[in-house]
């Protein structure tokens, strides 16, 4: 359940960072 967690904060992070 860590990756998913990792995934979902990085996700939204990646979009901005973009």
């Amino acid at each position: 359940p860590s990756d998913h967690q990792l995934h979902r904060t990085v996700r939204p992070v990646l979009r901005t960072g973009i």
